[in-house]
């Protein structure tokens, strides 16, 4: 039984105790299969199936346990396990957003659901925690409009390009959001700086049509809405992530690991809304964010656009010519 790292490709078993998780980064193009054996576990929030072997390549995840698991991992790849994780924290976020879903049922369509938009610099975790509350919500039969308006490394789409989409149940480890029908627009270019303000008018397109399926539909209106940003938050970055604040009409602005963006971001709302601001919370960044260099951004990229054309796992046969 493994207890701390691994990095080589034979097969390891892992013992997980309560409140714990397994942290595994993989390289592109190695690949490996993950399988709980025993216990409960999961990963973004989304329970893993017992004795199912997941195959993953290029990513870096958490597998954390409530109640203790054993997991086997095969395949070359650096992993290990950590005691100290800030899921109890967002754990608490999640209850406070079920609270204002609550409230908003028992409201009579008076009162929508929350509207949280999630703020940090780049490999903070932005990503994950907007997914893992995503899927907590849908595990208790809510259906939230996650939108990830980040152009450089969308979690919903292509690169390039800003997406939301209706989670009605929880996403699959494996094959993601292929088994959704998201709304995107293009953008064109892996940073919102290339043209601020046409991203700033597809962000406002974005969050006018959220709007218009939130009051057709009462479920979507009650379960709310979360928002991935862009990890650019000095200077023009933190006036679009104002923008993206205003557009969406947050009431909840989760800041990670950033005690300037956080004290700025409270004057900001204070200042447009004296009366009723949006709550500003700050967590700390997890100790299993990995820092992605600018060659691992652009392999991420490239590997996310040949998914789109052949797969998650190279199902598709695509026909391509290379022209010069």
């Amino acid at each position: 039984m493994a207890s701390g790292g691994a990095s080589d490709s034979s097969t390891k078993t892992f013992t997980l105790e309560r409140d714990s998780e397994l942290r595994i980064e993989v390289d592109q193009p190695d690949t490996v299969i993950l399988t709980l054996t025993q216990g409960t576990a999961e990963v973004f929030g989304a329970e893993l199936a017992k004795e199912k072997k997941y195959t993953l390549s290029g990513i870096s995840i958490a597998v954390f346990s409530w109640h203790g698991a054993s997991i086997e991992v095969s395949g070359p790849c650096h992993a290990y396990i950590a005691r100290e994780t800030p899921m109890n924290l967002l754990l608490t976020v999640h209850a406070t957003l079920e609270e204002r879903r609550f409230a908003a049922a028992a409201s009579s369509g008076k009162a929508g659901g929350p509207r949280v938009v999630i703020v940090g610099p780049s490999d903070s975790g932005k990503s994950t925690l907007t997914k893992l509350l995503c899927n907590y919500a849908a595990r208790r039969g809510h259906q939230p409009t996650m939108v990830d308006l980040d152009v450089g490394q969308n979690g919903i789409s292509l690169p390039g390009t800003i997406a939301a989409v209706p989670i009605d149940r929880p996403v699959d480890l494996e094959s993601g959001f292929h088994n959704f029908v998201p709304l995107v627009y293009f953008f064109g270019h892996p940073s919102p700086g290339e043209n601020i303000k046409y991203y700033k008018l597809l962000t406002s397109a974005m969050a006018a049509e959220v709007n218009r399926r939130a009051q057709k539909q009462k479920l979507v209106s009650e379960s709310g809405i979360i928002v991935n940003t862009c990890g650019w938050i000095d200077g023009a970055g933190f006036e679009l992530a104002c923008h993206v604040i205003t557009a969406f009409d947050a009431d909840m602005i989760v800041v990670i690991d950033n005690d300037r963006l956080f004290s700025d971001l409270q004057t900001f709302v204070s200042s447009r809304k004296p009366q009723n601001p949006p709550a500003v919370l700050k967590i700390p960044k997890s100790g299993g964010v990995v820092a992605r260099s600018r060659i691992h951004r652009r392999n991420a990229r490239a590997s996310k656009i040949k998914e789109y054309f052949y797969g998650p796992m190279n199902e598709f046969s695509p026909h391509s010519m290379v022209l010069s």
